[in-house]
């Protein structure tokens, strides 16, 4: 070979690790501010231990966990999960977490949010991008919850008397179909009780 050709086969790598290293730099910036989204410490509430964390399996994924207070000044706690990896389900995430905290400043009905942040996936998204999410809003007395869930798994409430219970899954994942509706449900929380979602 001649040089020039080894010049050129040489600078040929050197861009390639310069496009590696400079997409590595942003996805790693995507993380960070995916990250930053997430509340920093979890709300202290009288009758209640709150614990979550968030390990995304690539840069930055679609699932996400947030407390949301509500406009009568109660605490919603939801989690989702965005169809997809990466950074398209990253940004479908960061437009359901903002259009959540704005509406919880308007309602404090765990069904009349989803059913507006449902109307406001699907308007802003192609139907094959959507959103799976359980949402629990705290009574204040600490005596339970009443929750919402738009497709998410059902969390599994595990009784301090060694009962196990899945709470029931209902309503359609936000974004697939516009004016949808989502029950709420009540349930009792004792002393003990653990609900993991």
């Amino acid at each position: 070979k001649s040089q020039e050709e080894v010049a050129r086969v040489g600078l040929e790598g050197l861009d390639e690790t310069l496009a590696r290293e400079d997409l590595e730099q942003q996805l790693n910036a995507a993380r960070e501010i995916q990250q930053r989204l997430l509340p920093r410490s979890l709300p202290e509430v009288p009758g209640y231990r709150l614990a979550a964390t968030n390990v995304p399996s690539l840069h930055v994924s679609g699932d996400t966990y947030d407390c949301l207070h509500l406009s009568d000044g109660s605490l919603a706690v939801t989690i989702a999960d965005v169809s997809g990896k990466g950074m398209p389900a990253a940004l479908l995430t960061g437009t359901l977490q903002a259009s959540l905290r704005a509406l919880a400043r308007v309602t404090n009905d765990p069904g009349q949010l989803l059913e507006a942040a449902n109307d406001a996936l699907f308007e802003s998204t192609d139907p094959e991008r959507f959103a799976t999410l359980f949402m629990a809003v705290l009574n204040p007395d600490g005596s339970g919850l009443r929750y919402a869930s738009a497709g998410h798994n059902p969390p599994l409430l595990l009784r301090a008397d060694g009962t196990v219970q899945w709470l029931k899954p209902a309503g359609t994942p936000l974004g697939m179909i516009p004016e949808m509706t989502y029950p709420v449900f009540p349930v009792r929380l004792d002393a003990g009780d653990l609900l993991v979602a």
